[in-house]
């Protein structure tokens, strides 16, 4: 996912406007933040059934016994589908929120793709059902696709004189 997020980076909001370099941290705080709104989903499951988490090199493990990892794991990306539906009917625009938004498409899709390519699954799917996965994974790409349907999402190379927008 770090690729993916790396090259999100790279092509951002409002790119070739002349407040690019403000618009490309607005981003990457957006994608920031949409990262510890999935943490935080983890986390507060995890608290609420009593869970322990631990936390090493970006990733949790559930300190044993772990009784509800299923929806500790699930906690995360269902944070991030409730944040990306939110932010599909308020009126907030910019470069922060496309940053959110292109968390919110890119992680669940991200994690369906690597669990079924893993070897005995994503350590971040621990327990979820494969068919929980897809429809997460495909309500994600629709986040996507509302979001840049809407006219809400613009994107231009940092930098470059060449922007463009995507409608569908």
């Amino acid at each position: 996912m770090n690729k993916l997020l790396l090259a999100a980076l790279l092509v951002t909001s409002g790119g070739a406007q002349a407040g690019w370099f403000e618009d490309t941290l607005k981003f990457a705080a957006g994608l920031a933040a949409g990262v510890a709104v999935h943490e935080l989903g983890h986390v507060v499951i995890a608290r609420a059934y009593g869970e322990r988490l631990e936390w090493s090199g970006g990733e949790w493990e559930c300190r044993a016994p772990c009784r509800n990892i299923d929806k500790v794991a699930l906690a995360g990306n269902l944070t991030t589908a409730i944040v990306g539906e939110a932010l599909l009917h308020t009126s907030f625009r910019g470069a922060f929120v496309d940053g959110v938004q292109t968390f919110n498409t890119v992680n669940p899709i991200s994690y369906a793709y690597k669990n079924a390519t893993t070897a005995g699954g994503y350590l971040d799917y621990r327990g979820v059902d494969d068919r929980v996965q897809i429809a997460l994974a495909l309500h994600a790409a629709s986040i996507g696709y509302r979001h840049a349907a809407d006219g809400k999402w613009r994107f231009g190379v940092a930098g470059r004189s060449v922007q463009w927008s995507i409608n569908f």
